[in-house]
């Protein structure tokens, strides 16, 4: 039997929406499981569709009604450290993968005053600088961070932006290595039969993703281009702003909200083109995934990812300035309109797709928790 097949791997995340650190985790559980002896720990109880793999599931929960109290933030940390502290000294994982601010400031703080022997691994996947601009007490945040990151026996990133974001403005100076996310590779598409040509987005409906800019450029699209629709998969704080925008725009009727779908990947197959008008990302799983449906991409090219996922741009893929609704507008009726060259962006799309294919990248994670437990 492989020797770490008896090492314990716990996986700490927060499990709170359809995104992508659930999808990449949800993708390598199996890997994990096979390989290790896994726990997977968890802050929300929710009926997210993605499935996980492995020995045991821990859930977290607290029962704060008003989670924005200031008195009842603190007592949602308390009880978060209290739990977690229980956990880790029931369980004595050989190694601990945390994802997400809160699991790495939780087990953190416990291998710091709590001397834990466990070999904690942190995972960033958006920029932390971005974030903390965002961030009440952002500051104070900050020196934390500093402190504390600079305490985990390793930190993989998921892009080289993220990791220069760390050195640069987060002041982090050990251990900091890339792995980028996986995804898992399409052989069948289900290709369905429709008249109109269709733009689609998939993300959270929130400031970040910044779908707006996507309707005021569907907007113009729709002066140049007839028969054409825009999907737009997710939910979020944002929806009903959006749904009003498009009747200001006048594109309500070719504008189509679904929500969470169980299977987006059938979207992408069915779709002429992908758009991320992202302000900011880690590395835009979504982006990825398109390409291995062979849809074509194009993005905003925000920090940090797609310009490390559309390594040839005008090739592979399309990056468009942050912001800039007319470029934007002019690479869409582009791809729309040219049949070659779309499927020409569609072949180079899907090679590049395959150097994320999962079991590629599952080796990488290995190797590193490898390494991580051969470190004195």
């Amino acid at each position: 039997m492989d020797v770490m097949k008896h090492k314990k791997l716990l996986i700490f995340f927060p499990n709170c929406e359809q995104g992508g650190t659930e999808r990449v985790i949800s993708i390598l559980s199996k890997y994990f499981n096979d390989d290790y002896e896994l726990t997977l720990v968890t802050l929300c109880k929710n009926d997210l569709k993605y499935e996980y793999v492995s020995n045991r599931n821990i859930v977290i929960e607290n029962n704060f009604i008003n989670k924005y109290e200031f008195k009842n933030k603190i007592n949602r940390y308390v009880s978060w450290i209290k739990s977690t502290n229980s956990i880790l000294e029931e369980i004595k994982p050989d190694i601990v993968l945390t994802f997400g601010e809160i699991p790495n400031f939780l087990v953190l703080l416990l291998k710091i005053f709590k001397k834990s022997k466990s070999k904690v691994i942190i995972n960033i996947r958006n920029s932390e600088s971005l974030f903390l601009e965002k961030a009440q007490f952002g500051s104070l945040i900050k020196l934390s961070m500093k402190y504390m990151y600079n305490k985990a026996d390793l930190i993989l990133t998921n892009s080289n932006g993220n990791k220069r974001d760390l050195i640069d403005h987060i002041y982090v100076r050990k251990n900091i290595e890339v792995v980028y996310n996986p995804v898992s590779i399409v052989n069948n598409l289900e290709k369905d039969e429709r008249e109109k040509k269709r733009i689609i987005n998939i993300g959270r409906l929130d400031k970040q993703k910044a779908q707006h800019y996507l309707l005021e450029s569907f907007a113009k699209v729709k002066e140049q281009v007839e028969d054409v629709e825009l999907l737009i998969i997710g939910k979020g704080e944002r929806e009903e702003e959006l749904k009003a925008l498009t009747k200001q725009l006048k594109i309500e009727n070719d504008v189509k909200f679904l929500g969470w779908q169980d299977n987006p990947f059938y979207w992408l197959q069915n779709s002429d083109v992908f758009v991320l008008t992202s302000l900011w990302e880690g590395m835009p799983n979504v982006v990825i995934e398109s390409m291995a449906c062979k849809c074509p991409v194009i993005s905003f090219d925000c920090p940090s990812g797609p310009n490390e996922i559309i390594n040839k741009p005008n090739e592979n893929g399309i990056l468009v300035e942050v912001g800039d609704v007319d470029k934007l507008t002019k690479d869409i009726v582009k791809v729309l309109s040219d049949d070659e060259y779309r499927q020409e962006l569609s072949k180079s799309a899907y090679i590049r797709a395959l150097d994320f294919e999962q079991s590629k990248i599952y080796s990488k994670f290995r190797e590193k928790i490898e390494e991580c437990l051969n470190y004195e």
